[in-house]
């Protein structure tokens, strides 16, 4: 703050001069991008702090600085203690020119600040293109924002969503199969592909509104590696909407290429390019609509809302009526300043627990895939982001000269803000929680038959179709296996000669031999039989009333089916049930239950029943449903164990209870086979501290089992 103590004023700092404003227009007033031509950075200003800098000629004491900007702007009233706060940021920011006396502490003087943040692990740019290349590039496509290319992008999205709309069965059977190990290298291909493309998109368009472009590289985001186009230069395009294109380009860019790639995945039966198409529709869908898209982080989502709403400070201003509705909260016997409203105070809320779901899901992330070393670079980022901050903010506050009443009433403040802080939290943690405690499950098929052939041999014909309504006794699929028909023909040839033989003995009296050929023709009989029988299974019949369910079954012709492999399953459409899988702690309860309806909720919140009809009392470390499993995208963690064979299996952690629910066929509709379900666990609730205590422990034995795994 800067001093307004009795003693004489002192001249504040100058506005350096080699700084540029540009003004820009919009709904909510006029707001001002300052350029900053040593580092190239733009800074947004807003009406006050336009008016303070041009008062700041470093010759002006405070008084003076308030009596200009007064004169300058006759209709407004600005208190002190705003101005004061401004020109500490200003300083703060590098954007004084000259040192001078002033009582403005940790004021940056050119450029440089006392004290500069270390380099963060986390967030890494390396550029690789200079900014005329990617300009000359961009210019080259500025045909794809042409009015036929847009014609053409949009007939492309309309299009794929028919296709989605008619074919979900074959969009969620492709969804499922993305999932499985060792794709990682098609994953990082379909994001390499996606956002080279996002990133063109921005290129182009701003080479089209006259905005510069200044390098094009790779941003390493948590060593994730990111294309990126540095266009820090917009600010300077005064037009609101032409940055609104540039915003959106990037996303637009991607929704053209998710809608090309899933009309090749649904069009191709290529197991590989079907694979990376569906792996780039997924990314340029959902992961674009959860960041970029996203208005709740920084990214293209954020300056679209910013732009259209008119307000270039959009997250300062709601981190700053966040903060007054925190502080009103703590201390309101209190004024606080700072523009506030309900709107700005639930964005900015909204924006506050979000960033630290991100920030804790990919600390999460860091320390079970880096380890130990995830571990470190977690408590750097921590540093950078939290301690530092307020070390440096602390170091500040202790050059500014206090009143000793005011600084006794700051004390006062701060410990009732603690007792009350303290106070509400032991309420808040002692409140039940909202959230039931839950086991995962899984939709299933109840009691579903499965077709295996009683035969080894090729299948030749296909005569049912996959969801088709069969009766039992009804052919569905034919196998051949030419040997086992020369095999029937040569026991028959066999059987002949051994009948004839025994006559011919008969004939002439040789009677043991002719006992002895005829236990061979019994024989040869049983083995003629048993051929037949095997023939005969080589046509694959339904044995009960049903729906086929065999998606496969058509592209399989003329492949090898071994004995006893499974081709399909008959099953009841209306008749559904759940497989759970529960923890030591929670069987007893669910025990309890047994018997009852239960709750179910899917991932996209949709909330049903079901009869609890079963829980094991044996608990089990192999997982029956593999969808459960982490590594096909389910909820519990799993080991990849080694078997004599040679082979591998998933295996639990620990042993988990199998749960199975029956669901009503009246509500059978709203479920869909292979969706993993949460089952809440009935008359069990838990207090918010219990729960977090819960998490937390549930985490740190996860990780003590890596790490002891290691």
């Amino acid at each position: 703050m800067v001093n307004t103590d009795t003693q004489p004023e002192k001249p504040l700092p100058a506005f350096r001069s080699d700084l540029r404003f540009i003004t820009h227009g919009e709904i909510d007033g006029i707001w001002y991008a300052l350029e900053e031509p040593q580092s190239g950075r733009f800074l947004r200003f807003g009406r006050m702090e336009y008016l303070v800098a041009n008062a700041l000629n470093g010759k002006r004491t405070l008084s003076e600085v308030e009596a200009a900007i007064a004169r300058a702007q006759p209709g407004e009233e600005f208190r002190r203690e705003q101005i004061c706060s401004v020109v500490t940021w200003i300083a703060s920011q590098g954007l004084v020119s000259t040192p001078g006396p002033t009582s403005v502490p940790g004021a940056m003087v050119n450029g440089s600040s006392s004290a500069s943040p270390i380099v963060d692990p986390f967030f890494i740019k390396v550029p690789l293109i200079p900014g005329p290349m990617v300009e000359r590039l961009a210019r080259a496509c500025s045909f794809l924002f042409s009015l036929p290319m847009a014609v053409v992008s949009a007939l492309l999205v309309t299009i794929a969503i028919i296709m989605v709309l008619r074919q979900p069965g074959e969009v969620f059977r492709i969804g499922n199969n993305l999932f499985v190990e060792d794709a990682q290298l098609w994953w990082l291909l379909a994001w390499f592909v996606l956002k080279i493309v996002h990133e063109l998109g921005h290129a182009v368009s701003a080479s089209l509104v006259g905005s510069q472009i200044r390098s094009a590289g790779i941003h390493f985001l948590f060593f994730a590696p990111v294309p990126y186009v540095d266009m820090t230069d917009l600010w300077g395009i005064a037009n609101r909407w032409h940055r609104i294109l540039c915003s959106a380009a990037g996303i637009l860019f991607e929704a053209v290429i998710a809608a090309i790639a899933l009309i090749v995945a649904l069009s191709v039966t290529n197991e590989s390019v079907q694979y990376i198409a569906a792996a780039i529709a997924t990314l340029g869908t959902l992961t674009t609509f959860a960041f970029n898209a996203n208005p709740l982080m920084k990214f293209d989502g954020y300056f679209i809302l910013s732009d259209l709403l008119g307000r270039p400070k959009l997250w300062n201003e709601a981190q700053v009526a966040l903060l007054k509705l925190v502080k009103t909260i703590i201390w309101p016997w209190r004024s606080h300043p700072g523009r506030f409203t309900w709107l700005l105070a639930i964005y900015g809320l909204l924006c506050f627990f979000y960033r630290i779901l991100m920030l804790f899901t990919l600390a999460w992330w860091a320390m079970n895939v880096w380890q130990g070393v995830g571990v470190l670079m977690v408590g750097w980022a921590a540093y950078n982001w939290v301690i530092f901050p307020l070390l440096r903010r602390f170091r500040m506050a202790r050059l500014q000269a206090k009143d000793p009443v005011e600084v006794a009433k700051y004390r006062r403040e701060v410990v009732l803000g603690l007792a009350t802080t303290v106070a509400g939290t032991a309420v808040l943690f002692s409140l039940p929680s909202p959230i039931h405690r839950a086991v995962p499950g899984i939709i299933s098929f109840r009691e579903p038959l499965v077709l295996r052939n009683d035969a080894s041999g090729f299948l030749t014909e296909v005569l049912a179709r996959d969801n088709q309504l069969i009766r039992s006794g009804d052919l569905i699929a034919r196998l051949h296996n030419s040997n086992l028909a020369f095999e029937l023909r040569l026991k028959q040839v066999q059987l002949q000669s051994a009948i004839e033989r025994k006559r011919v003995l008969l004939a002439r009296g040789e009677l043991a031999n002719s006992q002895a050929e005829q236990a061979n023709v019994k024989s040869l009989e049983e083995q003629i039989v048993q051929l037949q029988a095997r023939i005969q299974g080589l046509e694959i019949r339904a044995t009960r009333d049903g729906t086929l369910v065999s998606p496969e079954l058509r592209n399989a012709l003329g492949q090898y089916f071994e004995l006893g492999q499974p081709m399909g399953m008959i099953i009841d459409p209306t008749s559904l049930e759940v497989k759970g899988s529960t923890s030591q702690k929670d069987c007893p309860a669910l025990l309890k239950a047994v018997g009852t309806n239960i709750q179910l909720t899917s991932s996209s919140g949709l909330v049903g029943s079901a009869y609890l009809e079963k829980v094991s009392t044996r608990g089990e470390d192999q997982l029956d449903e593999q969808a459960l499993a982490a590594v096909h995208g389910g909820p519990l963690p799993v080991e990849l164990v080694a078997q004599p064979d040679g082979s591998s299996a998933l295996k639990l952690p620990q042993p988990r209870f199998a749960i199975h629910a029956r669901i009503d066929p009246a509500s059978s509709a709203m479920w869909v086979p292979g969706q993993i379900v949460k089952v809440s666990i009935p008359s069990e609730r838990m207090t918010i501290g219990q729960l977090l205590h819960r998490w937390l422990s549930q985490w740190w034995d996860q990780f003590n089992r890596a790490n002891s795994a290691t």
